[in-house]
């Protein structure tokens, strides 16, 4: 299975929020069962954007950038038709348009998102931490 991971489930994580335990599970079983895990480069621009501010420290926020490339299988790159699908699509926020329409592009089989409200205009089925979990821990 083809997972795009969402921004929020890195930042879930590495801030140690509400739903770190089950994210760190999840990453588990994503690699024990050969899950195939994507991030995109506007994924990974904005975890260290948004780790320098929570963090007010950009050497960990960097290191934390880096475990995201890592603990990711592959990383995709916004190409100019994603960027100017995005623009001009009905989701009601860019970076949310550009995940789903990335995750298109490359064959994606599911979103991995706290939010999945946002993804209702994706073509690209997304789940919550929790029901991926439910889903491949079966």
């Amino acid at each position: 299975m083809k997972l795009l991971i969402d921004t929020n489930i890195y930042l879930e994580l590495f801030l140690k929020r509400e739903n770190y335990l089950l994210i760190k599970k999840l990453f588990f079983l994503f690699y024990r069962n050969n899950h195939e895990t994507y991030i995109t480069t506007q994924s990974l621009r904005d975890i260290e954007f948004i780790l320098k501010r929570q963090l007010h420290d950009s050497k960990i926020a960097k290191l934390l950038q880096h475990k995201a490339y890592e603990i990711t299988s592959k990383v995709i790159s916004i190409t100019n038709d994603t960027a100017i699908d995005a623009l001009f699509s009905d989701f009601a926020d860019y970076e949310d348009a550009l995940q789903s329409f990335a995750a298109e592009e490359s064959h994606i089989d599911a979103i991995i998102t706290l939010n999945k409200k946002d993804y209702l205009n994706s073509n690209i089925p997304a789940f919550t931490p929790q029901e991926i979990f439910n889903y491949i821990s079966k």
